[in-house]
């Protein structure tokens, strides 16, 4: 459902980036690549320029990050393929920095994927 929005604290503090979610996909993937959803209302407020992407076999060992980048302050979706294909069960995906700096809060609509057999797309 595209119309959901994730947002970081946003009442009673600003924490400031780097913002992160940690995600559990329940088993081991060959992945290939991230996709991220700004919000889909037209505001910018929240939405990820700075990026990078963290993959995990056990959730507590990260390791570099297989993709980092800027992205564009619009509404489109966003993707990255990572140099590699990367074995993982956990994925970390960071907002370094974001697009409209009134707002430190970041915000993004409920993640995408497409998924073969044999590669998973997030």
């Amino acid at each position: 459902m595209i119309g959901t929005i994730w947002p970081t604290q946003w009442t009673g503090a600003d924490p400031a980036p780097p913002h992160e979610i940690q995600l559990d996909m329940k088993q081991t993937f060959s992945c290939a690549g991230l996709e991220y959803l700004p919000r889909q209302d037209g505001s910018k407020n929240g939405t990820t320029k700075a990026y990078e992407n963290c993959l995990s076999a056990d959730g507590a060992t990260w390791g570099t990050a297989v993709a980092t980048g800027t992205w564009a302050a619009d509404t489109t979706i966003k993707r990255v393929a990572f140099a590699t294909p990367v074995t993982a069960r956990y994925v970390r995906p960071r907002a370094l920095l974001l697009n409209d700096l009134n707002y430190p809060y970041h915000q993004a609509s409920t993640p995408t994927g497409a998924a073969a057999p044999e590669e998973q797309h997030l």
